[in-house]
């Protein structure tokens, strides 16, 4: 608005202009200048006017153009995914099922020396490839109780590479298929408190057990959350653990979602070393409900004897009536 009020405004009136609008007094004849000088600046003052007009003409042009550009962009950030406003935990949903799948790398490797059986030394080369995929299924059985079921899948591959001579070498490769299942049980102690506690029980194969709690704070956009465990294994050598666990999420919009975490664990052996866990992982919802989304994390583990790291690629859908599935299968 500004540009245009001034572009109405008249140009400044020529000394010229000014002269003829408001004579002065007549210098004496000794003083007086030719005429052809006089019209001279009369001809210069309008030209110099006229050009103003036209500067100013471009430069409102520019400033249309300027605007129409902008607009179609001001259109298109409108379909920009928008911010989640207000921010809400997500309540369960009573007689529905959670679905979840997941795929995660973690590679390994290293190199050592040693004798073998026959006393002959040599070095060794090491790789490992994990690959673990894992399927899961939750079950909301009420307001306050959710049931889960967690098969994973993982496969191993290990490569060697023994030199006991820059002509003698041994190439090694081995794969080794596992199987592991855990059932669990989750309990909302006070849905209605802002931490939202939960106790939570796994019985997993390899035998074990493991009890754990949880709570979380929502302060919009950002969501905090601790959590302690205790694992109880029942095979040997029947080691037990604690751990500890802080996290926060960050919520930048109704698609894209970030979380941290931290975990410390810790045996419950003489003189065993504590390990320290770091992940990070970022969500995108592939609907605005938020019931289908994609996650994509990454892992490290930091202990004194060596770093283990990982990448996990996971797909998950929540609010599932797997009944009426079953009742329309049947039907056809």
């Amino acid at each position: 608005m500004s540009c245009s009020n001034e572009t109405s405004k008249a140009p400044p009136p020529s000394p010229a202009v000014t002269d003829r609008e408001h004579p002065a007094a007549a210098p004496p004849q000794s003083e007086r200048r030719p005429v052809s000088l006089a019209a001279g600046r009369r001809a210069a003052g309008r030209f110099g006017a006229a050009r103003g007009a036209v500067a100013r003409l471009v430069l409102a042009g520019i400033l249309l153009l300027a605007g129409s550009l902008a607009q179609p962009s001001l259109a298109q950030s409108g379909s920009l995914p928008e911010p989640v406003d207000p921010l809400k935990r997500s309540e369960p949903s009573p007689g529905l099922f959670s679905l979840s799948f997941s795929l995660g790398y973690h590679p390994a490797g290293g190199r050592v020396f040693d004798i073998d059986a026959d006393g002959r030394p040599y070095t060794e080369r090491l790789a490992r490839h994990a690959f673990s995929p894992s399927l899961g299924l939750q079950y909301d059985a009420s307001e306050r109780m959710e049931l889960g079921f967690t098969l994973t899948l993982p496969y191993a591959i290990e490569q060697r590479l023994r030199t006991y001579a820059p002509d003698d070498r041994r190439y090694i490769e081995a794969g080794r298929l596992a199987s592991s299942a855990a059932a669990s049980l989750t309990y909302r102690a006070a849905p209605e408190s802002s931490y939202d506690p939960t106790l939570s029980v796994t019985l997993a194969r390899p035998w074990s057990v493991d009890l754990s709690a949880a709570a979380s704070l929502l302060r919009d956009p950002v969501v905090v959350s601790a959590a302690a465990g205790y694992t109880h294994s029942f095979m040997p050598p029947f080691e037990n653990q604690v751990r500890v666990s802080a996290g926060a999420g960050f919520v930048a919009n109704d698609r894209f979602s970030f979380s941290l975490r931290a975990t410390l664990k810790q045996a419950l052996v003489f003189a065993a070393p504590a390990e320290l866990g770091a992940n990070f992982s970022t969500s995108y919802s592939l609907n605005p409900e938020g019931t289908a989304q994609v996650t994509l994390g990454a892992s490290a583990w930091f202990g004194p004897a060596a770093t283990s790291y990982g990448v996990t690629l996971g797909f998950s859908a929540s609010r599932l009536d797997l009944s009426a599935w079953l009742v329309a299968g049947q039907k056809k």
